[in-house]
């Protein structure tokens, strides 16, 4: 009995020993594979991205084994860096896509990007990616990227309540209390120092408060109807030119930064930090972001934010499809499955709370504490420099897990608004369709649509030359595009 009793505690001992030593090497084998090395591609709009050496990317390198390599691309040259670096064929391991460009289409159909949707269910995250949101995103019906979550209402207008308040402005509720708001904001003194030096709109040569104020004035979003249930695009509508009138007149009156047309975007928002300018239109996490550095600089400011103005077809906000792009993976960076797993992988981490948290918080004890489950960011300026732009690579799939900031009622409000605009925004019913003619000629038309409306807003050309520059769209592939993409959508019914 004895002896048996020693045979199994033996046995026992044994197997323990066994157990441990497997699960050491397992650790080991795990501590001893090499980090994988990708190079990203994305995009600052700060001018400051982050840093090579910074403690954050060391934090995402180290959860995700992973060696980062950082291309930060400014905003304002974002399209013209990404079209270079396609036409290279030269390409790092991610890149930010920024939208669904005839650049990236081309690309797609070149086989420069990997396939990467039938791959997603392999994730814990990524398999629970919102199916109309990837649809969205689909070219030629395949998903080449895993998008960036956003909220479809997150437009809107930020302005300085203080200086609305100094001038008795009232409630903000139509497009001519914009206009007076803009007006008072350039020529009545709204911080009181007695100098001529404030204006209403801040503006840069990024075009997208263009497109979203457009929306207000009745026009589509890209693509509209005509009067026979045919799609059209937006510049042929009559709404969309009086939208164009009406900022001609903002720029003729200096109620918008004279020098918008080439002022990098990233230096958008110092107009509004250094008390020049008074509303931008955009995002509405720029009003959070503004009254976080008035207060972290000791600045008396205040911002308030409003999703629409009344127009003449009611109140009306820019649809944002659900997502703001998203990151493809390049077969010249990623060579093979595997490495298109390891990185697909990179990506899934990354959507993790922990990771979550990283990208949009900082790292707890040293950029921000948590307290009851919200954030209470360090007032260090210098030190919240070290996540500047990181959250670039942020894609909430499935859902944001990254702490709140408590106790901001800026935060509240525009979480609000933005919640109280999905009620109004207005979609693009061409969302989702892949047009041939629009992958091989809209850059071209894209750019003779930009740079119309800009010399229009600046005076330089009249209407007649607007006239003339959309014929020479409708040349230049424009009617094949309307066609087209009438077959597409009925197709797509």
């Amino acid at each position: 009995m004895k002896l048996a009793k020693k045979i199994v505690f033996y046995f026992l001992i044994s197997s323990l020993v066994l157990i441990t030593g497997c699960s050491s090497n397992k650790k080991r084998n795990q501590s001893l594979e090499q980090p994988f090395s990708l190079s990203i591609m994305s995009i600052t709009h700060s001018g400051e991205p982050l840093a090579q050496d910074s403690l954050v990317k060391d934090k995402i390198e180290e959860y995700t084994n992973t060696k980062i390599d950082f291309i930060w691309v400014p905003n304002s040259t974002y399209e013209d860096k990404l079209n270079i670096t396609l036409a290279s064929r030269e390409l790092p391991s991610i890149i930010t896509v920024d939208k669904k460009r005839a650049s990236i289409i081309k690309a797609v159909r070149a086989g420069l990007l990997w396939e990467v949707g039938p791959y997603l269910d392999e994730y814990t995250n990524l398999s629970q990616a919102d199916s109309i949101i990837l649809a969205n995103t689909a070219i030629d019906g395949n998903i080449y990227g895993v998008y960036r979550s956003r909220p479809i209402g997150r437009n809107g207008i930020t302005y300085r309540k203080d200086w609305a308040d100094n001038l008795n402005l009232g409630e903000l509720k139509t497009i001519e209390d914009f206009y007076q708001m803009l007006k008072a904001f350039t020529y009545q003194d709204p911080d009181g120092n007695g100098k001529d030096d404030t204006y209403g709109l801040a503006m840069s040569k990024y075009s997208g408060p263009w497109d979203i104020m457009t929306i207000w004035f009745g026009a589509p979003n890209q693509w509209g109807w005509d009067s026979e249930e045919n799609l059209i695009p937006a510049h042929r509508t009559e709404e969309y030119r009086e939208a164009l009138r009406f900022f001609r007149k903002l720029y003729q009156e200096k109620l918008v930064t004279q020098n918008f047309a080439v002022l990098d975007s990233s230096m958008w928002m110092e107009e509004m930090k250094k008390g020049k300018a008074g509303v931008v239109v955009d995002v509405l996490d720029h009003a959070r972001r503004l009254q976080e550095d008035a207060d972290q600089n000791k600045r008396s400011d205040q911002y308030d934010v409003l999703g629409s103005v009344l127009g003449p077809k009611g109140l009306r906000n820019l649809h944002t499809s659900g997502y703001l792009g998203f990151h493809a993976i390049t077969k010249s960076g990623i060579k093979t499955e595997k490495e298109l797993k390891k990185t697909l992988k990179f990506l899934d981490q990354l959507n993790d709370k922990e990771m979550q948290i990283v990208l949009n918080n900082g790292i707890e004890g040293r950029h921000f504490k948590e307290i009851n489950g919200y954030a209470i960011p360090s007032k260090d300026h210098l030190l919240l420099k070290e996540t500047k732009e990181i959250n670039q690579l942020h894609m909430g799939i499935p859902e944001d897990l990254f702490y709140e900031i408590k106790d901001i009622p800026i935060r509240n409000k525009v979480k609000k608004i933005m919640e109280e605009n999905k009620k109004i925004v207005i979609s693009n019913p061409a969302e989702g369709l892949t047009s041939d003619v629009w992958s091989q000629k809209g850059v071209l038309l894209d750019e003779i649509i930009e740079k119309t409306r800009l010399k229009y807003i600046m005076g330089q050309i009249e209407e007649d030359e607007l006239d003339e520059a959309y014929q020479l769209w409708d040349e230049s592939g424009g009617l094949e595009l309307i066609e087209e993409i009438n077959q597409l959508y009925r197709q797509d019914k």
